[in-house]
């Protein structure tokens, strides 16, 4: 598994409130992505301080990885 492969997955994530894909809009890029043999972890940014979808745009990339990446936590 590589960072290509999350990203790939993270370009299929739209921002609820915009049709934009989160790497797009920059949520998403390679140092932000670390694998290990149990995990995935992605560090994201909304795109402001009091973004009112922040928590949501992260359980929506949580559940694109799980889906994705089934054995991965």
């Amino acid at each position: 598994m590589s960072t290509e492969e999350v990203l790939v997955v993270l370009r299929r994530v739209l921002d609820p409130e915009h049709p934009v894909n989160v790497v797009e809009m920059g949520l998403g890029k390679n140092e932000d992505v670390t694998i290990s043999d149990e995990s995935i972890r992605v560090e994201f940014a909304p795109t402001s301080p009091m973004c009112p979808m922040g928590a949501v745009i992260g359980i929506i990339i949580r559940k694109a990885l799980e889906d994705e990446f089934p054995s991965k936590k």
